[in-house]
């Protein structure tokens, strides 16, 4: 998530886990899959996750993504290396349901349109929604063209 500080605290709640997989001699990965939202899962807020969590398949994709392609190398000037992190981020009040509708409309010239009342500020739901719609569709991202934040034409979102 970029922006409004949240890198910032990823870092030290990050680092705060890879201390404490040291300490506890566990796998970073592990640390992270043992302590992962899932659905039905409580949120500090009080928020139950019912619908789509899906931290626990990601870190695990990550895991062998990397196990795959191996450390990186190390130049006589600059070691590289792999990072992982995790974010769980809501929009609108927290402890309720954020809403939020969209509408899906196949255009003239073979594109589809899909209007979202939420509105990106940083976080890459712009993307992530075209993606989504894409994939459903069974189409490329670059055939959705994305309205979003109109409230002229995109149904309520809820609280902000």
């Amino acid at each position: 998530m970029r922006g409004m500080g949240v890198p910032q605290v990823a870092i030290a709640y990050e680092s705060q886990m890879d201390i404490l997989a040291e300490t506890l001699k566990m796998d970073r990965f592990e640390i992270r899959l043992k302590n992962a939202l899932k659905a039905g899962s409580i949120t500090a807020t009080g928020q139950r996750l019912d619908d789509s969590v899906g931290l626990t398949e990601t870190i695990t994709a990550v895991r062998e993504e990397m196990s795959k392609m191996g450390v990186p190398s190390r130049t006589a000037r600059r070691g590289y290396g792999w990072g992982i992190a995790s974010l769980f981020y809501g929009i609108g009040s927290p402890g309720s349901k954020n809403p939020s509708v969209s509408r899906l409309e196949a255009g003239d010239a073979g594109e589809f349109i899909l209007w979202v009342s939420s509105v990106d500020v940083g976080q890459g739901s712009s993307t992530v929604f075209a993606q989504i719609a894409a994939e459903v569709l069974g189409c490329e991202a670059a055939m959705i063209r994305l309205i979003t934040g109109d409230t002229d034409c995109c149904l309520d979102t809820g609280p902000p």
